[in-house]
């Protein structure tokens, strides 16, 4: 995941998965914006993960860590193997402070 303020409570973000560990496929949105309430939540929509999958989510920011849910609706023909993640996963931040984050994932 990539996000990067772009004002108070706005943020261009991209999600990205991969697949194995050489990296041979890998699921990535387009950047898109995701606009944040007071409580540091905002919801997002993707219509492609390069792999034909498509979905909506909701993004929570937290102290230290982002929580990001997203509900997928899977290509038919790749079905989970390549596609973005879906469910729940925390990530961590080491430079919360930023307005740029660059993650070190905790599931």
């Amino acid at each position: 995941m990539y996000i990067k303020f772009i004002s108070n409570d706005t943020a261009v973000v991209n999600l990205y998965s991969i697949s194995d560990k050489n990296a041979t496929h890998i699921a990535n949105t387009e950047d898109f914006k995701v606009k944040f309430d007071k409580n540091g939540e905002g919801n997002f929509v993707f219509n492609e993960d390069g792999w034909g999958s498509s979905g909506i989510g909701k993004i929570k920011i937290y102290k230290d860590k982002i929580e990001v849910k997203i509900k997928i609706k899977q290509n038919q023909e790749y079905g989970s193997l390549y596609c973005i993640f879906g469910g729940k996963q925390n990530i961590i931040f080491d430079n919360h402070n930023s307005k740029e984050f660059k993650p070190s994932y905790n599931n």
